[in-house]
């Protein structure tokens, strides 16, 4: 199926639309709630009063992009996720203070229906490179 120039709307995330920054810190509900959600039973996960720092699944920050897209004020109503690529650098910590950017890299229409594409990056407050990730979303 061929791409389509995308039909414009006020609300419509035009490529090269920057997103973000995001910052939140993980916290323990956090990580609970997650590895609840996600029923998740690998011990690794735990919370460990012998180790230092908490790791939670790098996964957690899939979802980053809604902040992104809802703090923009571009997202209206919402949407339709229809695919993810993710790649993964270092694990995330319960503390660390999370920074996500994003940037709208493809637009187009099919069928009738606009989609765009998201690439965001996770990062913590002092640089370190958690994951990227890149969404296509029906708008």
């Amino acid at each position: 199926m061929e791409k389509s120039e995308p039909h414009r709307s006020k609300e419509h995330l035009i490529i090269g639309t920057r997103l973000g920054p995001f910052e939140y810190t993980i916290t323990e509900e956090m990580a609970d709630l997650y590895i609840e959600a996600i029923d998740n039973q690998d011990p690794l996960y735990n919370r460990d009063p012998s180790e230092s720092r908490r790791i939670i699944p790098s996964c957690f920050t899939l979802q980053n992009y809604i902040y992104l897209l809802v703090q923009h004020s571009a997202w209206g109503l919402g949407g339709v996720h229809t695919a993810q690529n993710s790649e993964y650098f270092n694990p995330c910590y319960v503390g660390d203070r999370i920074v996500t950017k994003g940037k709208i890299i493809d637009q187009y229409a099919k069928k009738g229906r606009n989609y765009y594409e998201l690439e965001y990056v996770v990062e913590t407050v002092q640089g370190t490179l958690l994951a990227r990730h890149t969404i296509t979303g029906i708008s």
